[in-house]
C-alpha cells in the first residue's frame, strides 16, 4: 500500500512539475512543436491538429493572376485598422497616419509575396513529389531519412516566409500604437494580428482567439490539473486515466520502434515498443485500478462522506466494501 501511495506520488510530481513549468514559461511554451515533430504511422493525425501546418491555405497561389492573395493575413491586417479607427477616437491627424501606415506595410506585403511566388510554387511543387514518393515508395531506411529531411527542410522554407509576414504584421500594429497616445491606449497593447486559419471555430473569441492558445492552455493546466490531482489523492481514478491518455498520445507521437526514423539518439537508450512513457502510462492504468488516492488522500473523505451513503441509499451495499 505504501508503495502504491508512493507511486501515484512520484507520478504526480512529474506530472504537476511539467504543467507548472508550461504555466511559469507560457511565453516560450508551444505544443506545435510536438505534434508538428511527430512520427510513425500516427503522424498525419497529429499533423492534422496544426492549422495548416503546410501552408496550403496562408500561402495558397492563383496561377491566373501570377499572384499570392495571402488573404489569411491581408485579412486580419485591414481588420485591425479598423479597429483601431472605430475603438479609438482618432483625430483626422491620426486617421491619415494610420491610412499611410497601413497602405506603406500592405504594399511591403504585395513586394515581399511577389519576390516569393516563384520559390512558394515550386515549394508546392516539391510537396506535392514528396507525397507520391511517400505513397509510392519503399519504406527503406535511407528512403526514410531522405523523405524526413525534405519534409523538415520543405516546412524550414515555408516557416521563414510566414515569419517574415507575420514580424511585418507586429511591426504594423507597433507602428500603429506609435501613433495613439497613452490616454487612448490606457497602459494597453492592441490585440495579435491572428491568421484567419488559426482562429477559433464558430467566431469563438473569449477567452481564446486562437486555436493555438486554446491548444496551448489545454495540455498546460492538463498536466498541471492531472499532477496536482494525484499529489493530493483527489479524483485519483480520473486523474489516472486522463494521464494514461496523454501519454499514450505521446507514445503514438514517438513510437518506439527501432526502424522508424528519425531514431531516438542513442544516449536515451534503446527501446522496442516500450520505453519510458510507455512504462509510466501502464504504472497509472494500473493505479486507477486501485483506491490509491483513499490511502493517504482527499478521495478517503470523497468516499466516506459521499460515495458510502450514495450506494447505500440505492442498496449497493456489495460495493461498499473494502
Amino acid at each position: 500500500m505504501i508503495a502504491l501511495v508512493a507511486l501515484r506520488l512520484t507520478i504526480g510530481w512529474h506530472f504537476f512539475y511539467e504543467g507548472v513549468w508550461k504555466v511559469a514559461n507560457s511565453d516560450e511554451f508551444s505544443a506545435l512543436p510536438f505534434l508538428n515533430l511527430a512520427k510513425g504511422p500516427f503522424a498525419p493525425i497529429f499533423y492534422s491538429m496544426t492549422p495548416d501546418l503546410e501552408g496550403r491555405i496562408r500561402m495558397q497561389i492563383d496561377e491566373k493572376t501570377g499572384t499570392i492573395p495571402c488573404a489569411a493575413y491581408k485579412t486580419p491586417w485591414l481588420e485591425q485598422r479598423q479597429y483601431v479607427e472605430k475603438k479609438f477616437n482618432l483625430t483626422d491627424k491620426q486617421k491619415e497616419e494610420i491610412e499611410v501606415i497601413y497602405n506603406q506595410y500592405a504594399d511591403s506585403l504585395d513586394t515581399f509575396l511577389a519576390a516569393k511566388y516563384a520559390d512558394v510554387k515550386g515549394y508546392f511543387v516539391s510537396l506535392d513529389l514528396l507525397r507520391k514518393d511517400k505513397r509510392d515508395g519503399n519504406d527503406g531506411p535511407e528512403q526514410m531519412k531522405r523523405q524526413w529531411d525534405e519534409m523538415m527542410k520543405l516546412r524550414g522554407e515555408m516557416n521563414g516566409w510566414i515569419n517574415a509576414i507575420e514580424s511585418l504584421g507586429d511591426e504594423m500594429t507597433g507602428a500603429f500604437e506609435g501613433v495613439l497616445t497613452q490616454e487612448q491606449l490606457k497602459g494597453k497593447h492592441l490585440p495579435k494580428i491572428i491568421p484567419t486559419t488559426d482562429r477559433m471555430p464558430w467566431g469563438i473569441t473569449f477567452p481564446f482567439a486562437s486555436y493555438t492558445d486554446f491548444l496551448n492552455f489545454t495540455i498546460t493546466w492538463a498536466l498541471t490539473a492531472i499532477g496536482f490531482c494525484l499529489l493530493v489523492g483527489f479524483c485519483t481514478r480520473l486523474a489516472c486515466l486522463g494521464g494514461a491518455a496523454f501519454l499514450c498520445m505521446v507514445c503514438a507521437t514517438q513510437p518506439a520502434w527501432p526502424t522508424i526514423y528519425p531514431f531516438d539518439h542513442p544516449i536515451l537508450g534503446h527501446a522496442l515498443i516500450v520505453d519510458k512513457n510507455f512504462v509510466e502510462m501502464i504504472a497509472m492504468i494500473a493505479l486507477a485500478t486501485l483506491p490509491v488516492g483513499r490511502w493517504g488522500g482527499l478521495d478517503w473523505f470523497v468516499w466516506n462522506w459521499f460515495g458510502k451513503p450514495i450506494l447505500k441509499a440505492f442498496g449497493f451495499t456489495q460495493w461498499t466494501e473494502e
